[in-house]
């Protein structure tokens, strides 16, 4: 099958500059596109996670103001106090439900639920109890427990970012290995091409130095043909 090569010898070199550069515009396309994306994943991991800390760390102090507002309340029977506490509560339950829409592990959510479970059963009792000593000594134990798992759950949120700088990494590294593989077969396949397009470039560039090389000599029985692009054959043709 023959050649059809570009109607000019620039347009060959063009179209071999092309094809030779597009591996290396893919590749760089390719790892463009990694790296935006691995930008974008880490600027989301590390919004939600110091998200969910900060969100732990107010849980933690709604849960303290709850507390003063909780006992004291069974200590002195001010109804007062009762409002101050949903006022906090609100707050807590607001709070709570945007912790809980992100993305969190399987550990912290568990341990969401049960903060929310234990400030329900506070706050049941606190509402249908009357103030004595013995419910103040009921709320110690139940708000000291409460504040331990905000503590752990505070806990949990920075881990939760150290899991993610983690991740992170580990990502980062597998987009340089990839960038590395990638390089790796770009060069076998550019000298392909490079090789290929060398000798399209030197083939009619020797047709014609051999054919002047025949008429040199005086050979002119046999006619000229140089094949390639249509003004090199042109130039065969003169």
């Amino acid at each position: 099958m023959e050649l059809r090569y570009p109607r000019s010898f620039l347009g060959l070199l063009l179209v071999g500059f092309f094809i030779v550069a597009l591996p290396l515009i893919a590749g760089l396309v390719s790892n463009a596109f990694s790296i935006e994306k691995l930008s974008e994943q880490s600027q989301k991991a590390v919004y939600n996670a110091t998200l969910a800390t900060q969100n732990a760390r107010q849980l933690a102090g709604l849960s303290l103001a709850m507390e003063r507002s909780g006992r004291f309340y069974a200590v002195s029977g001010d109804r007062d106090l009762i409002e101050t506490y949903k006022q906090s509560r609100e707050s807590f339950l607001k709070l709570s439900n945007e912790f809980m829409a992100l993305p969190l592990t399987a550990e912290m959510r568990g341990a969401a639920e049960v903060v929310l479970q234990r400030e329900n059963e506070i706050f049941s009792a606190l509402t249908r109890r009357s103030p004595t000593p013995d419910l103040a000594k009921q709320l110690e134990r139940d708000f000291s427990d409460l504040s331990q798992r905000t503590q752990s759950l505070n806990t949990l949120a920075s881990q939760l970012i150290d899991q993610e700088v983690a991740a992170l990494r580990a990502s980062s590294v597998k987009s340089r290995n990839q960038v590395f593989w990638q390089l790796l077969a770009m060069i076998p396949s550019a000298l392909l091409m490079i090789a290929g397009f060398t000798y399209l470039l030197a083939r009619p560039i020797r047709d014609l130095d051999a054919a002047i090389h025949r008429l040199g000599e005086g050979k002119l029985a046999k006619r000229i043909h140089v094949s390639g692009p249509h003004d090199i054959e042109m130039l065969g043709e003169q």
